[in-house]
């Protein structure tokens, strides 16, 4: 799975269970700020039913609130996701390389009305052997990206107004 697949699968788990296909920009915008032109999104099928999409958010927010992403929390809104760390297959020691190492974070945000979808992926990152994990390489990444789309699209804070129930 590449990371736009990866992407456009989490998309499925989190807009209520539709299979979109995968765009990279939804407007082009002049330098007033008005869209010069929109990309519609398009719905291809359902895949998952909305109230398994609403279970998946919500265990999705656990992850960031308690578990491997928690370093991903943000002050003012609830974010959701997963860390993956996959360890590599070595041809030269034919076997797999504990040294080499693929770091994913898969996330959302706002966690409560879900409106972005980010998959960063880092390759064999050269970092010292105990910082090999996603949780230390991949979510610091995702954390400084969201913060930032968060603050270009002036989203309203999500933690403030809601205790996260996944609805």
């Amino acid at each position: 799975v590449n990371t736009l697949q990866l992407a456009v699968a989490f998309s499925t788990l989190i807009n209520g269970g539709w299979l979109v296909k995968p765009r990279i920009l939804s407007k082009i915008v002049n330098d007033k700020g008005e869209a010069t032109k929109t990309f519609n999104s398009v719905r291809l099928r359902r895949v998952l039913s909305d109230k398994t999409s609403k279970i998946m958010r919500r265990i999705l927010t656990t992850v960031v609130e308690g578990g491997t992403g928690t370093a991903t929390k943000l002050e003012n809104f609830y974010i959701g996701g997963k860390t993956g760390t996959a360890v590599k297959y070595d041809p030269a020691i034919r076997g797999y390389n504990r040294s080499k190492i693929t770091a994913t974070f898969a996330g959302f945000f706002p966690a409560t009305n879900p409106k972005y979808v980010l998959v960063v992926t880092v390759d064999e990152p050269k970092v010292e052997k105990k910082m090999l994990w996603a949780s230390k390489i991949a979510v610091p990444i995702f954390k400084d990206i969201a913060e930032r789309v968060l603050l270009y699209e002036r989203e309203a804070p999500d933690r403030a107004l809601y205790r996260f129930n996944g609805t």
